[in-house]
């Protein structure tokens, strides 16, 4: 497709002989041998293919769409997308489930084929599936113009990019139906996404191509296929698509990321997203792990403070081209067990994909300054605690949770508590840690970068005593390794035998 968009982009100004060069030697394109596998039975780069091969056929450069919609309609099943149009890869928890990235890459694409001329029979299917996923990756949208961590690919900046292309488009879609109001949620989001990829901008005009500042060549945070070179053009492509669809009539709105309002659990993606007045989490409920994502609550931004320092993702068992972590560490629940003549301590976060039974998630209220909402996780045999239900109020500056647990033995178990990962070091920034004995809390500060006009923001972890229990704060797994640099896993325990439920809070600031 980007050869195609070169082509029409350069049609104006390039010379005749070098058109009619150009017009040949696509016309001379053979799919069988241009394309990996073609015909394709599925999968997202078939689809980045098709929409190739679909401007080439509305350039008059091949005969027939016969095979295109052919390969269109082996795509065009639940196994691939969700009823709110999510497209689902398989490529994590062995096939168990899909990662974010991989759900707005290929829609780019069959956005641009329905902008430009969709050939096949199925278009008003593919139309409505598209309509639908652009309303719900605006709900998923973070404050900070983020999309949600999840699986492989995660908090790359391309990420970014090819959310703006969809919500340019719809933008303009919109606002040429006469709907300026909708046109302007979106022309929000998609400068939302633009302000995320402004702050990962290096000196010399390159990306940092995932969200950390560490030196290129030392691969932090990289997946195997990550490179400075086509991370940092793929995203420079995206931009460029994006800047084809963009209407700079329309006036930004509020987007949902700012104004929240909303609890909900997407369909099959294995998460639950949340947004009160512009206070957003994300909770893994059944993670691609190792070494993607952790179980539990993985994600708060606000426009309070740094997403860094709020947290952004959780401590992974095992980063890609990392030494292992600890354990698989989220931002809450874990619990202290005896073992023979000592103890150990089990996290919420540890469990990977296949130890979470079952989750559900039950939404008492929502509000405009507050939501509350409960997650439950059965865990299997390998946890001591068989069920632990996470209430949480969400209001516009805080995240307040309240923590049940269902020991298996109850005689087992010598305390619960508070797992924090607080972030030392982001490739180029090194935060401070307090601990406030008498306030019960962990506060972790970090400079602004050049970009912020916050200044030094801090992120606060607290455990609420709510017996009046002595709350012990220590660091137990110092420099552990995460997509966003080091972190250090803070935490602060209590003894169990009053009965008492494990509460815990956090919230952003400025320092």
């Amino acid at each position: 497709m980007p050869i195609m968009l070169a082509y029409e982009g350069l049609n104006a100004v390039a010379p005749a002989d070098k058109l009619r060069q150009w017009a040949t030697q696509l016309t001379q394109v053979e799919p069988k041998r241009a394309y990996n596998g073609w015909p394709h039975t599925a999968g997202n780069w078939a689809i980045v293919a098709l929409t190739g091969e679909t401007l080439r056929w509305l350039h008059g450069f091949r005969n027939s769409t016969d095979d295109i919609c052919a390969q269109l309609g082996n795509q065009y099943t639940p196994f691939y997308w969700t009823n709110n149009g999510e497209y689902q890869d398989h490529s994590g928890c062995d096939g168990k489930c899909s990662p974010m990235p991989y759900d707005h890459f290929p829609r780019k694409y069959i956005e641009v084929m329905l902008s430009r001329g969709f050939p096949c029979e199925n278009k008003s299917d593919y139309q409505e599936l598209m309509r639908r996923a652009a309303w719900t990756s605006m709900l998923l949208q973070s404050p900070w113009g983020e999309l949600p961590t999840g699986a492989r690919s995660s908090q790359h900046q391309w990420n970014e990019a090819v959310s703006c292309v969809t919500y340019e488009i719809f933008a303009s879609q919109l606002q040429a139906q006469g709907d300026s109001a909708g046109a302007g949620i979106f022309k929000r989001a998609a400068a939302l996404s633009v302000m995320s990829l402004r702050r990962w901008k290096q000196p010399d005009g390159a990306w940092w191509i995932v969200k950390n500042r560490f030196d290129p060549k030392l691969r932090h945070g990289y997946e195997s296929y990550s490179f400075l070179s086509q991370y940092n053009l793929l995203p420079a492509s995206m931009l460029a698509t994006a800047y084809l669809y963009a209407n700079d009539d329309i006036d930004e709105g509020n987007s949902f990321a700012e104004t929240g309002g909303f609890v909900f659990s997407p369909e099959l993606l294995h998460k639950v997203v949340a947004n009160v007045g512009g206070n957003y989490v994300e909770i893994e409920l059944y993670p691609d792990a190792p070494p993607h994502d952790v179980t539990g609550l993985t994600r708060m931004h606000n426009r309070i403070a740094d997403p860094l320092v709020t947290g952004t993702a959780g401590v992974p068992l095992a980063q890609e081209g990392s030494p292992a972590n600890i354990a698989g560490t989220a931002f809450g629940s874990a619990w202290e067990i005896r073992n023979g003549s000592a103890t150990r301590w089990q996290r919420l976060g540890q469990f990977a994909f296949q130890d979470v039974l079952n989750t559900s998630l039950v939404v008492t209220s929502i509000g405009k300054d507050q939501a509350v909402f409960s997650v439950t996780y059965s865990l299997s045999a390998v946890s001591a605690m068989s069920t632990v239900v996470e209430t949480y109020t969400l209001s516009a500056t805080r995240v307040d949770v309240s923590v049940d647990f269902t020991a298996r033995d109850a005689s087992a178990i010598v305390g619960v508590g508070l797992m924090f990962p607080a972030l030392t070091y982001d490739g180029q920034r090194n935060t401070t840690i307090s601990m406030l004995k008498a306030a019960n809390t962990v506060v972790v500060s970090l400079p602004g970068d050049a970009l912020s006009t916050l200044g030094t923001t801090c992120g606060n972890a607290q455990l609420v005593p709510v017996c009046g229990e002595e709350v012990t704060w220590a660091v137990i797994d110092p420099g552990s390794s995460t997509r966003n640099g080091f972190a250090n896993v803070m935490h602060a325990s209590i003894p169990v035998g009053k009965g008492c439920p494990l509460k815990y809070s956090f919230w952003g600031s400025a320092c």
